[in-house]
């Protein structure tokens, strides 16, 4: 049977031993300085693809980690470890297919982030062990860790003392549309039509039943243990809609927010990340997903005003 990348890269171990993959059989090691926590379905994707770009930061190849809310929250454990090896394989091929050369401590690094006991601090220190992180500031984008109970953020607050947060807010009837729209693409494929049909009706009405679905926008309860427990020079929210419309403008007020100096070259900020094929929503799954919402809009326009909510 043919080897997986991550596993015929496993077998080759680091080219030097005990250099670069020394940091991660020790509870030493840095931890990030910034996260992104959210919101799902809000351009996190983007900001993460733009902030590697910054000369000044360092990220870890492996999108979400997960670490905060594989311990906090337990029915998330049942695909966690599978995104964390399935993204380590992606990142092993993507590193083979760039490089004629490959390097065998990277690829070392990689394999043990798969292999070691996944979820553990010392894996969590290990993820931002990679020597091109030296002297830079580490960061990681998680769109969950916004969801994490108080205890988790507690956790968080208690390992890494005083991270600087960016939270993205999207309208919660849009980020729950969209996050459906993707559910739906991935579950039935070419047979989710755009037509509005009874098919197509009920599918969406069944969707938005999805706990997932209205849980991930449930702003008026993370956002205030957020605050409670942050103070708010540590906490960064933006508008989703701003992305669209300045998105230059955003990358340098995460800049500034981050004590960064301006870096101004960002080709793909105009570019949108994960782009989904059409799929409207017919008109009364919307409505229903404006009514089921709409507290969670009011609270947006009670805590951040108008200005800001208009934006989302």
């Amino acid at each position: 049977m043919e080897k997986t990348p991550l596993a015929a890269a496993a077998e080759t171990g680091p080219r030097t031993a005990g250099r670069t993959g020394e940091i991660m059989n020790t509870p030493a090691g840095r931890l990030p300085d910034f996260l992104c926590i959210g919101a799902q379905k809000s351009a996190t994707s983007w900001l993460n693809a733009n902030l590697m770009r910054h000369p000044d930061i360092w990220i870890p190849p492996i999108k979400e980690l997960h670490f905060f809310d594989h311990l906090f929250i337990p029915r998330f454990r049942t695909w966690t470890r599978r995104h964390i090896h399935n993204h380590v394989d992606k990142a092993i091929r993507r590193h083979l297919k760039n490089n004629e050369s490959p390097d065998l401590d990277f690829l070392h690094y990689l394999t043990t982030l798969a292999t070691q006991d996944l979820f553990t601090e010392r894996w969590y220190r290990g993820a931002f062990s990679w020597k091109k992180g030296d002297g830079k500031c580490l960061g990681e984008t998680t769109p969950e860790y916004s969801t994490i109970p108080a205890d988790g953020i507690a956790y968080l607050r208690q390992l890494l003392g005083e991270p600087r947060l960016i939270y993205i807010i999207r309208d919660p009837a849009d980020r729950a549309m969209s996050q459906m729209r993707m559910n739906l693409l991935k579950r039935f494929g070419d047979q989710a039509e755009p037509e509005t049909s009874r098919w197509s009706l009920r599918r969406w009405r069944k969707e938005l039943d999805n706990d997932e679905i209205h849980q991930r926008g449930h702003y008026s309860a993370y956002v205030q243990e957020w605050d409670r427990q942050f103070a708010p020079e540590r906490m960064l929210y933006l508008p989703y809609g701003r992305i669209g419309e300045e998105p230059l403008k955003v990358l340098a007020e995460v800049e500034s927010f981050l004590g960064l100096r301006a870096h101004n070259r960002y080709p793909k900020a105009n570019e949108r990340i994960h782009r989904l094929r059409p799929l409207p929503i017919p008109p009364a799954a919307e409505e229903a997903a404006r009514e089921i919402f709409a507290r969670e809009r009011e609270f947006i326009r009670l805590r951040f005003g108008d200005a800001f909510a208009n934006l989302t």
